[in-house]
């Protein structure tokens, strides 16, 4: 059973009137989804309030980097986490792009928040977890094992899970924009704010800014991953959205296979030649070359 089917088992399942039959190929059709003129404020901003919601949820609070304790904190990582995921889905969404465009687009913001926000990826001392004291590469002042660990935990859990939870919610509008314009700017806006105030954050509580090559760096690797995710995006096509909706997930073998080279990149690279073990002694400042440039107060 492929992701169309899920979503239109569930639609008919909360359906107050259930035909005798559903079929889930004519479920996804343009046909099937109520016109947004005939919807009510209401049912039109529900998905958008539930996706800026569940996005920090999942990212901080599910997977308990932020303890319940501390949930009122949570307005203050709806403007990152629910900003950048439902930027990232109505931008795809647009311009009739699927799941590739968003794992793309996912990764740009793993690479804007760890590497130009919080700048973890450079940071030795960041949390004061000495992130890098494992296959650590000079050359790029970045350890392997953690930047793939924490730029597949954004991919997975800060933006796809979120957007895939909410779209199963409502899945007549799944591939539909939730936004008009205006709405898309302002989520912008408040995505931006969200970076700003994780760097003003990290300054504050860090005093570190990496050197000026590690952020320049980190810019264009973002902006390599925001072309490609547009390059796989196309202008929505109304006749084959419908078509679009229905295709099924990955392979099984391609999951795998994926998840076993990250999971061998994890284990391999800290012993690989040019990956050396990072300390924060001062006799070992020269291993991170980003100490001699980095601001730290």
């Amino acid at each position: 059973m492929n992701a169309a089917d899920v979503c239109a088992n569930l639609d008919y399942m909360t359906s107050p009137t259930q035909p005798a039959h559903v079929d889930s190929s004519s479920a996804v059709t343009p046909h099937a989804t109520t016109s947004p003129a005939r919807r009510g404020w209401g049912s039109r901003i529900a998905p958008v309030l539930l996706l800026l919601v569940i996005a920090p949820l999942v990212a901080e609070f599910l997977l308990g980097d932020v303890t319940l304790a501390s949930l009122p904190a949570l307005v203050l990582f709806i403007p990152l986490y629910g900003g950048g995921a439902l930027l990232i889905r109505e931008v795809v969404r647009r311009r009739g792009g699927g799941w590739p465009a968003i794992v793309v687009f996912a990764a740009a913001f793993g690479v804007v928040e760890e590497g130009l926000a919080t700048q973890s990826l450079f940071n030795p001392d960041y949390a004061h977890q000495h992130l890098l004291s494992s296959g650590f590469l000079p050359a790029l002042g970045i350890a392997i094992p953690w930047t793939v660990y924490v730029l597949s935990l954004h991919v997975i859990w800060s933006i796809c899970t979120p957007i895939a939870l909410v779209e199963c919610m409502f899945p007549r509008r799944r591939t539909e924009s939730w936004l008009r314009t205006p709405g898309l700017i302002i989520v912008g806006a408040v995505y931006v704010i969200g970076v700003v105030a994780a760097f003003a954050t990290t300054w504050v509580v860090y005093r570190y800014v990496a050197s000026p090559s590690r952020l320049i760096g980190a810019a264009v690797v973002a902006v390599v991953l925001i072309v490609a995710g547009v390059l796989l995006t196309r202008v929505r096509r109304p006749e084959r959205s419908g078509l679009e909706a229905s295709r099924p997930a990955p392979a099984a073998w391609v999951v795998v296979g994926a998840a076993a080279v990250a999971a061998s990149l994890v284990v391999i690279t800290p012993h690989l030649p040019g990956c050396v073990a990072h300390t924060d002694h001062p006799g070992d400042r020269t291993r991170c070359p980003d100490h001699d440039h980095a601001v730290v107060a």
